[in-house]
C-alpha cells in the first residue's frame, strides 16, 4: 500500500468518524452549538467562518496562464470539494507532470 493511499483512507475515515460522533447544531452568539457523543455543548467563538457552497477564485490561475505559465488548478481552486478528493487530484497531477 502506498503512503498516498493511506492518506486518502485516513481523510475519508476522519470525515466518516466526525459525522458519526459530532453533530453541528447551530451558530449562536456564544459560538457553535454541537452534540458530541450525545452531550450538547458550545464551542466558544467570536467569529465563525462557514466554508460551504463556495465558488472557486480562479482569477490568478487565468492571469498566470495568460503569461504562458503551465498551471494546474486542483482542490478548492478548481471546484469546492472534499479533502480526500483534493489529495487524489494532487496525486494525479503529480504523476502527470
Amino acid at each position: 500500500m502506498t503512503q498516498s493511499k493511506t492518506l486518502y483512507e485516513w481523510s475519508d475515515n476522519l470525515e466518516n468518524e466526525l459525522d458519526r460522533v459530532l453533530k453541528r447544531e447551530k451558530i449562536t452568539e456564544e459560538g457553535v452549538a454541537i452534540t458530541r457523543e450525545g452531550k450538547r455543548q458550545i464551542i466558544p467563538a467570536d467569529t465563525v467562518v462557514v466554508a460551504a457552497g463556495s465558488i472557486p477564485e480562479a482569477s490568478l490561475v487565468g492571469a498566470l496562464r495568460a503569461r504562458g505559465l503551465e498551471i494546474y488548478a486542483i482542490g478548492d481552486c478548481a471546484s469546492p470539494g472534499r479533502i480526500a478528493d483534493a489529495l487524489r487530484e494532487a496525486a494525479r497531477v503529480g504523476r502527470e507532470i
